[in-house]
């Protein structure tokens, strides 16, 4: 959500000229606004934690930016916001009334909480003006790791906007049971699982009702 930077030039039918590079630096060209109105516009960043507030905090700042950058729908991984702490969830649905006229929120935590607005992890979704309309569904993630939103499209079509967030160990814990020369595999195998199995308990076993006939869905699971 930052800024383009002053240290980064931009010639017409050309690459950005790009200078003095420090985190967190703005790339790419700004968002055009307006945007025009046939456009829906998605926005998905790692927030690396939001402030809570007795207004909402850093999510009403969020609403606020969304409402500045015409974004319809903004996704957020790392909110570190425990959505079981008394109230919070209101707080941030308040904040986002505020902000727009239609306004629709989708917050998702793990089941464990600290006793205070703060947790790690986490994933929140926000959708304002007309998209809101067209929510069929959403879904939070009861270990916090994606939020959706299912909107009905033109000709019957369905569209889900997913923001998931899968945590990575830097320090993963060291295998005994394992030679040197094994570890590193065990490593890799471990994460492909977990990234499998975030995509297994995603993805639909039935089909998702009022699809256009004739579209693939995912057989159920058989017991061997």
């Amino acid at each position: 959500m930052s800024h383009r930077d002053s240290r980064f030039s931009h010639q017409p039918d050309s690459t950005p000229i790009q200078s003095d590079v420090r985190p967190d630096s703005f790339l790419g060209d700004l968002l055009a606004t307006p945007k025009p109105p046939e456009h829906t516009r998605l926005y998905f960043v790692n927030a690396n934690g939001l402030l809570h507030g007795a207004l909402g905090g850093e999510f009403a700042e969020v609403c606020e930016t969304m409402s500045e950058q015409h974004i319809d729908i903004m996704g957020i991984a790392e909110s570190h916001l425990d959505t079981r702490f008394p109230n919070l969830v209101q707080t941030c649905a308040a904040a986002a009334r505020r902000t727009f006229t239609h306004s629709r929120i989708c917050m998702a935590s793990s089941r464990r909480t600290y006793n205070a607005s703060y947790k790690p992890g986490g994933t929140a979704m926000i959708s304002n003006g007309p998209v809101t309309g067209r929510i069929t569904q959403t879904h939070c993630d009861s270990m916090g790791r994606w939020c959706s939103t299912s909107h009905r499209g033109a000709g019957g079509y369905h569209v889900t906007a997913v923001i998931a967030y899968q945590v990575c160990k830097t320090r993963p814990t060291k295998d005994m049971s394992a030679n040197p020369s094994q570890q590193p595999i065990r490593k890799i195998a471990a994460v492909t699982q977990q990234f499998s199995m975030m995509v297994d308990n995603f993805a639909p076993t039935r089909p998702v009702p009022d699809l256009p006939a004739g579209l693939p869905t995912r057989p159920p699971k058989t017991e061997p």
